[in-house]
């Protein structure tokens, strides 16, 4: 695949080593460009390293070799603070002694947001998410898929243009999930957000992504279109256990 200009990228890693330190490389020579507006899947064995890329480009984890840039500009330049790239967690992480309203309204709070704005930014969001009747409860009352609309209308108040999210989806039963990824997949198009997402399931990934990324012992295996990886030969041995339930057809 033919690499754009790093200012006409959302994300950018160049022959990246991504860990814990120089002597915990987690993953090794990561080549990924990512055009604004689209959406990425990680996919790969539990304790790949999925989740390091996520935490690398949020600036919760140094880039330990290569280079990174996120909307042209060289990530070591920007704090996680300023990369307004906020990770959607598995657990969640909502504010239990928070209502759901203060909850969305947490990130513009730390940002100093007027109050009449912070008014309309929540209020629109809860209403996008279905979710206005319940802007006094505690999230703890809540069902899962509505904790789970709670912590997309926070990631997405403050309109961040990079939206990581780590297996997000994880734990919901199939009807949820389907749903949730639509009003994601809504989110995305209305917003112009630029998506990464880690997950275990290749449904999710072929509905949501426009690149897939395979990991496999310490490196990506494959990248590319969701058409490239599909077809390459490198990524069939983790491919191979979706080909029933995604009824493929081998080609005669």
């Amino acid at each position: 695949m033919m690499a754009e200009l790093p200012e006409m990228l959302a994300i950018s890693l160049h022959q990246a080593s991504l860990g814990y330190g120089p002597d915990h490389i987690i993953l090794r020579q990561v080549n990924i460009d990512l055009a604004a507006g689209s959406c990425l899947a990680v996919l790969g064995p539990s304790g790949v390293g999925k989740s390091t890329i996520l935490k690398t480009i949020a600036g919760l984890l140094p880039l330990q070799e290569g280079q990174i840039y996120l909307f042209g500009q060289e990530a070591s330049l920007v704090p996680p603070e300023a990369r307004e790239a906020p990770i959607l967690f598995q657990d969640l992480r909502l504010f239990p002694h928070l209502s759901v309203y203060e909850n969305v309204a947490f990130p513009l709070r730390i940002r100093r947001w007027p109050a009449a704005r912070i008014k309309a930014a929540v209020e629109r969001e809860l209403e996008r998410f279905g979710l206005s009747a319940y802007t006094e409860h505690s999230p703890s009352t809540l069902s899962g898929g509505e904790q789970q609309r709670v912590a997309l209308a926070r990631a997405i108040v403050f309109r961040p243009r990079l939206l990581l999210l780590d297996e997000a989806f994880s734990g919901l039963d199939l009807d949820l999930r389907q749903r949730l990824r639509q009003d994601l997949k809504t989110v995305q198009t209305d917003l112009g957000l630029t998506l990464v997402f880690v997950t275990h399931d290749l449904t999710d990934a072929l509905y949501l992504a426009d690149q897939l990324a395979i990991l496999d012992d310490g490196h990506i295996c494959s990248w590319g279109s969701k058409a490239e990886v599909l077809e390459d030969p490198a990524a069939q041995a983790y491919l191979m256990p979706w080909r029933e339930e995604l009824q493929w057809q081998e080609k005669k």
